[in-house]
């Protein structure tokens, strides 16, 4: 099923997305909304503490096949905190564009298969020599070349995705494995 994403107003995407949800779910049976979220590790007075927070802030996910693109336009304009659909075709006006194969696929690695709450959880890392890390576990395994800087301190990395066409960096969150695993079992 296809991905297709709404921008909305900063702040109002939970709402949204239970409001969308409310009006589509009488023409469609299968239709998945959601706001993608991460995790973050943040230290405040010496403790550390996990973080939930919007990955892609002013946006929310339909993920269906079920439905026309003109019931989904017309549903969608009567929401009053929606402010566009993105991916529409200039040229063509009822066009909606939904994700690249290869856009939800990587936001299928990073959310993880069967993620109902949609989160991007925690990568844990170790240091090779430099600053080189190597990720052990989590949805960051296998995308390191998607990194392209690293926060130690905050234990964030920042992550290029490509979202509807054009390159984003977003942060993710990491956390330290005090000595490198052996991985050649």
């Amino acid at each position: 099923m296809p991905y297709y994403v709404i921008q909305v107003f900063s702040s109002k995407e939970e709402e949204t997305a239970k409001r969308i949800k409310r009006d589509l779910v009488k023409l469609v049976d299968e239709i998945d909304i959601f706001v993608p979220k991460r995790k973050r590790i943040i230290k405040k007075e010496g403790i550390k503490k996990e973080r939930i927070d919007i990955l892609f802030p002013g946006y929310i996910f339909i993920k269906t096949d079920e439905i026309t693109i003109i019931d989904l336009k017309k549903s969608l304009y009567q929401v009053k905190t929606l402010t566009k659909v993105l991916g529409i075709d200039k040229d063509h006006k009822n066009f909606i564009a939904p994700l690249t194969l290869a856009e939800e696929e990587m936001l299928n690695v990073l959310l993880g298969k069967d993620n109902p709450s949609k989160t991007i959880e925690i990568s844990h890392i170790y240091l090779k020599e430099g600053r080189d890390i190597v990720v052990v576990d989590g949805p960051l395994k296998g995308q390191e070349g998607k990194i392209v800087d690293i926060n130690l301190h905050k234990r964030r990395v920042t992550v290029r995705l490509e979202f509807m066409g054009r390159l984003v960096d977003t942060d993710l969150g990491i956390d330290f494995i005090a000595e490198k695993i052996d991985t050649t079992n």
